[in-house]
């Protein structure tokens, strides 16, 4: 697993916390694992959770059309290992703080099945502040 830092990260929290989708939630975090074809650069799967101020969770409404660009440039610009699985974004809305992780090994870690779990959610839980 590696983790990245830079203006992709900055543009997906900004897809995220400009997302209208959200804007009428009292968010405090989103998780969101995205997927990649092992066989391009495309995207071929979002899912995820919005944490909210009281405690629960949603699943996420982001689609891929709202981060596909994002990745396709990340992926292209050489930034990140080309061959990732699968990807884990983090932010957290108070601080803005956010983290992004790359899985290159294990295909089954960060699995989202909708509808969505408990134990799913509670597993991707950003742990920072």
């Amino acid at each position: 697993m590696s983790e990245l830092e830079g203006p992709e990260v900055v543009a997906l929290v900004r897809a995220i916390a400009l997302d209208p989708r959200h804007a009428k939630l009292r968010w405090q975090a989103v998780s969101l694992v995205v997927e990649r074809s092992l066989t391009s650069s495309t995207i071929s799967g979002v899912a995820g959770f919005v944490y909210l101020d009281d405690g629960t969770w949603q699943l996420a409404q982001t689609e891929i059309d709202d981060v596909a660009e994002i990745y396709v440039g990340l992926i292209a610009s050489g930034r990140c290992r080309e061959n990732w699985i699968r990807c884990l974004f983090q932010v957290v809305r108070p601080s803005g703080a956010s983290r992004v992780y790359f899985e290159l090994d294990d295909p089954d870690r960060w699995p989202v099945v909708p509808p969505g779990t408990d134990a799913q959610a509670e597993s991707l839980r950003p742990d920072f502040v």
